[in-house]
């Protein structure tokens, strides 16, 4: 009888123990679509941007759902524009969170919206991953905070290193942004030499005096440092009316802006350009032809990014599938994401929110951004 009561009593604490554990780790259940707010600059100077962005998005949201979507649910996004805009990414990320009730929130294209947003999200315990944000001063910020894009610290630290060797004094001209800023401060950590520096503001159209007196200073090189295709359009077009001809070191926006390589061909021949590199595989072929065929475009503008954005949206939907519609589950899934491969090569996203990858010199070639041996 006795030993009879102890093994029901085992019995009653096992159902009711595993019925706690199955209830304190049941995934949050999702009624109908799964819905993720998307902040893109779809509107301004880096509208092309945002709309590579949304393609990228859609292609990935569309393979997704055509092999069952998440549980048996279509995957959505809201897209919100917040035109690069501090103030205005803040309120449509309110909005996304207030009125459309979402905990997961990405794009956040624009490292100064990203930084802006930040307050937001951790007051209303969103988790926010950024598909392209680049500021140093995003590492570690919250842990309701990622990014599938490697920091610009790489960027400005390989071309400091590539001007170590070659140049005394490098002048900077660089736009009054929370990315252009980030990319010249590290160069300036990094450079053994001389740097003199020239600020411009964003809606400024005429760079001449910031150019000219860069020159003047004898520099031995420029590091150009925009934050969208169109102040690298400004920038280069007056440089080459007042005959710059000293070496150029550029960013990944003032190079690869479409259509820039081929138009300032004669002034950016031999320019020197830090960027991730993508390996030519069968699954990069395969969507540059989807993203082609969508959009009627000859390449892929920006394509570095475009990818990324593309691996990122299967990489929250992974995160979804695993922890279910939790803010808090999905970011500490992307936490631990190591060796993931994807488009944009193997993910690994550090502890400090970060995507770990080395950036790579490349100087411009006859038109092409050729790999430095």
């Amino acid at each position: 009888m006795i030993k009879n009561k102890i093994i029901w009593g085992i019995v009653i604490l096992i159902v009711v123990f595993g019925g706690l554990y199955i209830i304190n780790n049941k995934k949050p259940s999702v009624d109908g679509p799964v819905k993720i707010g998307a902040v893109l600059p779809m509107s301004g100077d880096l509208a092309v941007i945002g709309e590579t962005a949304l393609t990228a998005i859609n292609i990935a949201t569309d393979e997704i759902n055509a092999e069952g979507g998440i549980s048996g649910n279509n995957l959505e996004f809201i897209i919100e524009d917040s035109a690069c805009d501090s103030g205005e990414a803040v309120k449509v990320t309110q909005k996304l969170i207030s009125v459309d009730k979402l905990k997961i929130i990405t794009g956040l294209i624009c490292s100064g919206e990203a930084l802006s947003i930040i307050p937001v999200i951790e007051q209303a315990d969103v988790f926010g991953f950024s598909l392209a944000a680049t500021s140093p001063d995003l590492s570690g910020i919250s842990r309701n905070f990622a990014r599938i894009f490697a920091s610009d610290a790489g960027q400005a630290e390989t071309l400091a290193n590539y001007a170590n060797e070659n140049f005394e004094k490098v002048g900077i001209l660089y736009e009054s942004s929370d990315y252009s800023i980030a990319n010249r401060t590290s160069f300036e950590k990094n450079f053994n030499g001389d740097t003199f520096s020239e600020k411009f503001v964003t809606d400024t159209r005429d760079v001449k005096t910031q150019i000219t007196k860069i020159l003047s200073n004898d520099v031995d090189a420029m590091f150009i440092i925009v934050q969208s295709p169109v102040t690298a359009e400004v920038v280069l077009s007056q440089s080459s009316n007042l005959g710059l001809n000293v070496p150029i070191l550029a960013d990944v926006l003032t190079i690869s802006s479409p259509g820039i390589a081929k138009k300032y061909s004669k002034l950016l021949e031999g320019a020197i350009s830090a960027q991730v590199i993508l390996d030519e595989t069968d699954g990069v072929e395969k969507f540059r032809n989807e993203f082609k065929e969508r959009t009627g475009s000859e390449d892929v503008p920006f394509e570095v990014y475009a990818v990324a954005v593309y691996d990122g949206i299967h990489l929250l939907a992974d995160g979804i599938r695993k922890e279910g519609y939790d803010a808090n589950k999905v970011a500490e899934f992307v936490y631990k994401t190591n060796d993931r491969p994807g488009l944009s090569g193997y993910i690994n996203i550090n502890d400090d929110g970060d995507r770990v990858g080395a950036y790579k010199l490349l100087r411009l070639e006859s038109g092409k951004l050729v790999p430095i041996k």
